[in-house]
C-alpha cells in the first residue's frame, strides 16, 4: 500500500487548543474568584443564551462558507456575501432580541444589560463566525490559531487586573461580562488582514441565495445539535438556585476546554470529507474518542486537588459534577465529528433526526433525574441524550458517507491523527 505523503502545512489549531486550555482555566478561575458561585450563575444566565442565539442566527451559513472555501471558491467574494447576510439577520433580529432580554432577565439589571450588549454586537458576532469558517476552509491555520487564542489572552489580562486591584466595581458581573464579550466578539475581525479575506465591493445575490439554501437545509440539524450542547445548562439555570447554577456553569466551562480541542482537530477532517475522502471518517472517530478519553483520564485525578486550590474551597462541592461532565465529553466528541461529517458530505439535514431524538430525551430526563439525584442527575440526563444521538449518527453516516464500517476501519490510526494535525496525507 502506498505510504501517506505528508506536507509541511500543519494545523496549528489543535496546538492552540492545548495552549488555550490553561487560558480557559485561568479565566474560569478568575471569574470564580471575582464573582463567587452566585455571581457566576448570574453571568451564565446572560452569556449562555446569548452565545446560543448568536450561533443559531448564523442559520448554518458558516458551514456553507467553510465548504465553499474548501472547494476553491473566491474567499473575498465569500467574505463580502457574509457581510450582507450578517447585517440582514441582525437587523431583523434586534427587536425580538430586546424583548427577549427584558423577559429572560427576570428583574436582574445585570442580565438585561449584558443581553442588550450582545444584541448590539450581534452582526459582528455572526460575521466573525462566518469569517472564521472561511479561513478554516482554506486552511489558514496560523491566522485561525491567533484569532482563537487572542480573546482568552485579553480576557485573562483584564480579569487578572480586576482581581489584583480588588475593589468593589471589579467584582461586578457586568464588568466581568464585558471583559469576556468584547475580545471574543472583535478578535475574529483580525482575519480581514489575511490575504484575500477582505470583502469585495459587491455582494453576489446568486451566492447569497446559495448560502441561504445550503444553510437553511442544515440549520434545523445544527440548531438542534447546538441546543443539545447547551440545553442542560439552560434547564439548570431555570430550575436551580443561583449557587447551583454557578457550580454547573463552572463545570461546563471546564468541559468547554475539551470541546474546543475537539472542534479544532475535526476541522481538517471536515475539509477532507468535503473533498470526497469519506474513508477517513471511521478511523478519525475512534482516534478522536481515544484522544478525548486520554484528556478525561488525566483530568479525573487532577480535579480533586486543582479545584479547591484554584477556585477556592467554596467550589469543592462541584468536584464530582466536574468529573462527570468531563467524562461525558467522550461520546460527545464523536457526535460533533459525525455531525460535521454529514454536513461536509452535502447532507446537512440528515443529523436532525438523531439530534431531535437526543433533545427530547435530554429535556425529559434532566428534570426527572434532577429531582432524584440533584445536579448530577442533569449530567446523566444529558449523557443519555448524547448516547441516543451517537447511535443514530452512526447509522446515518454509514448510510450516506461510508458504508464500510468494519473493525479494521474503526481502529485509531496514525494517518487520521496526522490529518487532524493538518498535515496533508494522500489517503487514496
Amino acid at each position: 500500500m502506498r505510504q501517506p505523503r505528508i506536507s509541511q502545512s500543519v494545523n496549528l489549531v489543535p496546538y492552540a487548543a492545548v495552549v488555550s486550555a490553561p487560558l480557559g482555566l485561568l479565566t474560569g478561575v478568575l471569574q470564580a474568584r471575582l464573582l463567587g458561585p452566585e455571581g457566576r450563575g448570574e453571568l451564565a444566565a446572560a452569556a449562555t443564551p446569548a452565545a446560543l442565539i448568536a450561533m443559531l442566527l448564523c442559520f448554518g451559513t458558516p458551514d456553507f462558507f467553510a465548504r465553499a472555501a474548501a472547494m476553491g471558491s473566491d474567499t473575498r467574494q465569500l467574505s463580502r456575501d457574509a457581510v450582507s447576510i450578517a447585517a440582514a439577520v441582525a437587523a431583523a433580529a434586534i427587536i425580538p432580541y430586546v424583548l427577549f432580554a427584558a423577559s429572560w432577565s427576570d428583574g436582574s439589571g445585570t442580565v438585561r444589560t449584558l443581553l442588550l450588549v450582545y444584541a448590539v454586537l450581534l452582526p459582528v458576532q455572526i460575521y466573525g463566525y462566518q469569517l472564521g469558517a472561511i479561513a478554516a476552509g482554506v486552511s489558514r491555520w496560523k491566522a485561525v490559531t491567533i484569532v482563537r487564542l487572542a480573546p482568552g489572552v485579553i480576557a485573562a489580562i483584564l480579569l487578572g487586573g480586576m482581581l489584583a486591584v480588588d475593589v468593589g466595581w471589579g467584582r461586578d458581573p457586568l464588568l466581568v461580562g464585558l471583559a469576556l464579550i468584547l475580545p471574543a466578539t472583535f478578535a475574529p475581525l483580525a482575519l480581514l488582514r489575511v490575504p484575500k479575506m477582505w470583502p469585495r465591493r459587491r455582494s453576489s445575490r446568486a451566492a447569497r441565495r446559495e448560502a441561504w439554501r445550503f444553510g437553511l437545509r442544515g440549520w434545523p440539524a445544527g440548531a438542534v445539535a447546538l441546543l443539545n450542547q447547551r440545553v442542560d445548562l439552560l434547564i439548570v439555570l431555570a430550575i436551580a438556585d443561583s449557587a447551583t447554577a454557578g457550580y454547573y456553569a463552572v463545570s461546563v466551562s471546564l468541559a468547554a476546554i475539551v470541546t474546543a480541542f475537539v472542534n479544532a482537530v475535526i476541522l481538517p477532517i471536515r475539509n477532507e470529507v468535503a473533498r470526497g475522502h469519506n474513508e477517513v471518517v471511521w478511523p478519525a472517530s475512534s482516534t478522536l474518542a481515544l484522544l478525548t478519553a486520554a484528556i478525561a483520564t488525566i483530568a479525573v485525578p487532577v480535579l480533586p486537588w486543582f479545584v479547591p486550590f484554584a477556585f477556592g474551597s467554596e467550589y469543592a462541592a462541584a468536584i464530582p459534577l466536574m468529573i462527570a461532565i468531563v467524562v461525558a465529553q467522550i461520546p460527545q466528541a464523536v457526535v460533533i465529528l459525525l455531525t460535521q461529517t454529514l454536513v461536509s458530505a452535502g447532507r446537512p439535514l440528515s443529523p436532525v433526526w438523531g439530534e431531535t431524538a437526543a433533545l427530547l430525551v435530554t429535556v425529559a430526563a434532566i428534570p426527572l433525574l434532577f429531582k432524584q439525584f440533584g445536579v448530577l442527575g442533569a449530567v446523566g440526563g444529558s449523557a443519555l441524550g448524547t448516547i441516543v444521538s451517537l447511535a443514530v449518527l452512526v447509522v446515518l453516516v454509514r448510510r450516506h458517507v461510508d458504508q464500510d464500517l468494519v473493525p479494521r476501519r474503526i481502529r485509531p490510526s496514525v494517518t487520521s491523527l496526522m490529518i487532524m494535525l493538518g498535515k496533508k496525507v494522500d489517503v487514496g
